[in-house]
């Protein structure tokens, strides 16, 4: 199958009042190619509505959200095209971030989806993997991937997720005819991300993977990310999904070297401060 631009959307999952909602907005519209951008939400204000009839965008709302899994659940149910990405309203993306996405779909093979390499936005600063370990690992983690055979390799993807998560959830596009029901479970709040690639993992199919940075992940003290980092919620799902691939001696193990990486983040923030 051969995708071009009018067979993917952009739904933005939008909360609040994000003083960054514009600037991803404004990162979509820039595309190199151009496809369909919505928002969603289950925090309907003026704030949203203003800013998506400035830009022409229709807003769908979740008047039955449980959290965010039900939120992404939801968003994938109101795209009607054949690929999906959830640009999460504080990221960026690259102009050519379409482009390549569907050239790399584009290569052959049933895909189930496909991500890009991506850098970290702090303090309004550019953090890429020359300066940031954490993001050096997860690029070597990814290196098998840049090859098809690869992809398609239930173990090698199984492998890699085994150990961490190296992919960045906003530069997910998903192939929507391979996606369960509800892909997301709201078992999870920090790691449904994960999850959610565990469960693809098993299935047949591509994990096309594209060795760019074409996307901006914005990483904040008021981000759910942090938050969840810092209240300790992250290493208890994290260790819940090192269950699903190891004995549970091995998976703490893995998890105790993985927390290391929290306090690397840590004082990386630190530092930049």
């Amino acid at each position: 199958m051969r995708y071009k631009p009018s067979d993917h959307t952009f739904v933005i999952c939008a909360y609040k009042s994000s003083p960054y909602l514009e600037d991803c907005i404004r990162s979509l519209k820039l595309q190199s190619v151009h496809s369909s951008i919505i928002i969603t939400t289950s925090t309907p204000n003026e704030y949203i509505s203003d800013i998506a009839d400035r830009n022409g965008i229709e807003v769908f709302i979740n008047h039955a959200s449980t959290g965010i899994a039900s939120d992404w659940n939801y968003s994938l149910k109101c795209v009607k095209t054949k690929l999906a990405t959830i640009a999460h309203q504080d990221d960026l993306y690259e102009p050519d971030f379409l482009k390549y996405t569907l050239r790399e779909l584009n290569k052959g093979g049933n895909s189930i989806m496909a991500f890009t390499s991506y850098y970290e936005i702090q303090n309004n600063k550019k953090i890429t993997s020359k300066s940031f370990i954490n993001l050096r690992i997860k690029e070597w983690m990814l290196k098998p991937l840049t090859f098809i055979c690869m992809q398609k390799s239930r173990a090698v993807r199984r492998c890699i997720l085994s150990l961490a998560d190296p992919i960045c959830c906003p530069s997910v596009t998903y192939v929507k005819r391979n996606l369960p029901k509800n892909l997301f479970s709201s078992e999870y709040k920090a790691v449904l991300d994960w999850h959610a690639w565990e469960h693809l993992s098993r299935g047949e199919g591509r994990f096309a993977y594209i060795d760019r940075p074409l996307v901006g992940h914005r990483m904040y003290s008021d981000s759910t990310t942090m938050k969840m980092i810092e209240n300790h919620e992250r290493s208890k799902e994290d260790l819940m999904i090192y269950r699903l691939f190891w004995p549970e001696l091995i998976a703490q193990m893995i998890d105790r070297l993985y927390s290391l990486s929290q306090i690397s983040r840590k004082k990386h923030k630190a530092d930049e401060k």
